[in-house]
């Protein structure tokens, strides 16, 4: 008997060797190298207690993040790592005392933009600018706003802030690089915030709707856009100014007209959402916007119309990575609690969505440098490949170090109900039923 504990206490050394090893290699190199420093200074890891290492605490926050298990189950998965033999309670603090510190580590896995002597000639980047809430479960549960920068050239995430639904999209956010371009759509599109980016030296692609723009000729008049958006053109450039407080702003107007079928798809959406409110039918005006993509841009004549058009068609791939960010952590509402830990769990998808971009990042450049053949290559399927993989990664901490004899009276005593009585009764009888029947059939075989 002594041999074999002895077997399974090398296996399972083994294994935490190996476990450790792996985590190293595919997650940890990527992390900050003063991990324990950041832990300590942002409050993360003050006292110890139980917690050796912060590498240690985030890899228990990392399996919290990718499950659904409740905080009672993490202090159970941490104890069979053999990190921390601490309550429930404690780790629920630690949890929600980490935010400034997964903020931080977000911030390093984040791609940073080039020295502006390093960028190549006549190229420029361009960062897609967004917002997605997520909802706590309940009728009255708060809303987080996830603010992001998707940088276009680079296919990744390099700007993200997380508040709650009391902030206003804005592009004060993003950390503005100049002779960058900035693109979003019409939740931004007001010359406050137009101003905003061009008075950085950078450049914005707004979509917006008039009826939140006061717009002016060279004359200082007001221009009728209803007048403006010909129908006999399929596209409508002009240059003019737009009111901010006692400012007028010099910008260019670019406008499409949308095809048929969905023209008639908004026309539609606009009537719905009219009749939802109340009210018979919307504005003459807003029925005309409809037909049209309205932009507003300070992009000079080196940008065709039909260039800006289609640069501000790109933003489909900001929308496109919230949906995938939802869909691959099963995201529809998460459970109440503080607003400190609504934040700390969005900090941690999106730190395991970076370390995914990264990974997904390093295998394309091999691919290219190998000259692989990329004709049917779709980025998206590369990335969720690699989503999976670093769940499993990270979900296999835990899963494959649980050893029932060894760790059998960690889990009952993890595991018992507080109610003693009724958790004995139930026990004595299910276990008497099992061994009355197994019992009986044993002494029969044996007669």
């Amino acid at each position: 008997m002594r041999n074999v504990n002895q077997k399974n206490s090398t296996a399972k050394a083994n294994k935490i060797q190996d476990m450790a090893a792996l985590w190293i290699e595919q997650i940890e190199k990527l992390l900050p190298a003063n991990l324990d420093e950041s832990a300590k200074t942002k409050g993360a890891l003050i006292r110890k207690r139980g917690i050796k290492s912060s590498s240690d605490l985030l890899k228990v926050l990392l399996i919290y993040a990718v499950s659904t298990m409740s905080m009672r189950m993490l202090s159970l998965c941490a104890s069979v790592l053999g990190i921390a033999n601490i309550s429930d309670t404690a780790w629920r603090k630690r949890f929600t005392g980490a935010e400034l510190w997964l903020a931080y580590i977000l911030d390093f896995l984040l791609p940073k933009p080039l020295p502006q002597k390093d960028m190549p000639i006549m190229k420029r980047t361009v960062h897609l600018i967004d917002g997605s809430n997520i909802a706590e479960s309940g009728q009255n549960g708060k809303l987080y706003r996830i603010h992001m920068s998707y940088n276009l050239n680079l296919s990744s995430m390099d700007d993200i802030k997380v508040t709650d639904n009391h902030t206003a999209e804005s592009f004060k956010h993003c950390h503005i690089q100049k002779n960058d371009i900035y693109i979003a759509d019409s939740g931004y599109g007001k010359v406050k915030l137009y101003d905003y980016i061009i008075s950085r030296g950078a450049d914005a692609v707004l979509r917006f709707t008039p009826h939140h723009v006061i717009l002016l000729d060279s004359n200082g008049h007001r221009i009728d856009m209803t007048k403006k958006l010909d129908k006999n053109q399929q596209i409508i450039d002009f240059k003019c100014y737009a009111q901010y407080e006692k400012k007028q702003v010099p910008v260019r107007i670019v406008a499409s007209q949308l095809p048929e079928d969905k023209k008639a798809d908004v026309i539609k959406r606009k009537k719905r959402k009219a009749s939802k409110n109340q009210t018979q039918k919307p504005m003459a005006e807003t029925l005309v916007y409809a037909e049209w993509v309205i932009i507003m841009t300070s992009l000079d004549e080196a940008y065709s119309a039909k260039e800006i058009l289609t640069i501000y068609k790109s933003r489909w791939q900001i929308e496109l990575l919230f949906k995938r960010i939802k869909q691959h952590f099963s995201v529809t509402k998460i459970r109440p609690s503080s607003l400190k830990y609504g934040k700390a769990l969005i900090l941690l998808w999106l730190i395991i969505w970076a370390l995914v971009e990264k990974q997904a990042y390093q295998a394309e450049r091999y691919m290219i440098e190998k000259e692989m053949d990329m004709s049917r290559f779709y980025p998206w399927a590369l990335t969720s490949f690699f989503f999976v993989r670093v769940k499993m990664i990270i979900e296999s901490l835990w899963a494959t170090l649980l050893d029932l004899e060894d760790d059998i009276s960690i889990i009952a005593a993890k595991l018992q109900n507080h109610k003693q009585d009724r958790l004995n009764q139930y026990f004595y009888f299910h276990f008497c039923c099992f061994w009355e029947k197994t019992g009986n059939q044993s002494e029969k075989q044996v007669a």
